[in-house]
């Protein structure tokens, strides 16, 4: 169940029209709208949204709960003590990225990557435990 912030409307069209605001006018509302999203604990930074987005989903799908920031290597710890690294890509008409980030930590069970569209709805969900020795594409 995404978190109700995040549940998807049935229709598609923008009740806001941002072609018709000023610069200065969509820039104070994106401000608004990201002020508002750390107040309801959808977010957490100042940086690109994406990645605390994919966490809050994972966070309410698992029941678990969002790590510190001090602690490394996880993202998201599931009620039964799975750490999960979350990893996220929002694909748009004008970026269709499919790489995700580095994991720089190995203090994770596995790996959760969340696909989202252009509206922040997730499109696909893949979940990868770890390996614990070796490299999985060696021949030995």
């Amino acid at each position: 169940m995404l978190p109700k912030a995040l549940v998807p409307r049935t229709s598609t069209a923008l009740p806001y029209k941002p072609a018709e605001q000023s610069i200065p006018k969509l820039l104070a509302d994106w401000a608004a709208v990201m002020n508002e999203l750390r107040l309801r604990d959808i977010i957490r930074t100042n940086n690109n949204p994406v990645g605390d987005i994919a966490e809050a989903i994972v966070a309410k799908h698992y029941e678990g709960q969002r790590g510190s920031f001090s602690q490394a290597g996880w993202d998201v710890m599931a009620p039964n003590g799975e750490r999960i690294q979350v990893k996220a890509i929002r694909s748009t008409p004008t970026t269709r990225r499919r790489n995700v980030s580095p994991i720089r930590d190995n203090a994770y069970d596995s790996v959760v990557i969340v696909v989202l569209d252009e509206r922040f709805q997730v499109v696909e969900g893949l979940k990868l435990l770890k390996r614990d020795r070796g490299n999985p594409f060696s021949s030995s």
